[in-house]
């Protein structure tokens, strides 16, 4: 969704993923860090930031996050 540039529709499909039991670390490292980018593409960056953050703390140095957050 978001490389067809529809960022809304992907943060209601992420929404609903992140709220799911029994996704391993990874799993919800890389929904989070996919609704940061989403948000980032709508225009809201300080959500996205806090999606970043939240992955962050997960697990330091999930792809290019702390880049994100530095910005």
């Amino acid at each position: 969704l978001l490389g067809r540039k529809h960022p809304f529709e992907a943060v209601l499909l992420l929404d609903s993923l992140v709220q799911r039991e029994g996704l391993s670390l990874v799993e919800r490292c890389n929904a989070l860090y996919l609704l940061g980018r989403s948000y980032e593409a709508l225009g809201e960056t300080g959500l996205a930031k806090n999606w970043y953050q939240s992955v962050h703390e997960l697990i330091p140095g999930f792809r290019d996050v702390a880049e994100r957050l530095a910005c």
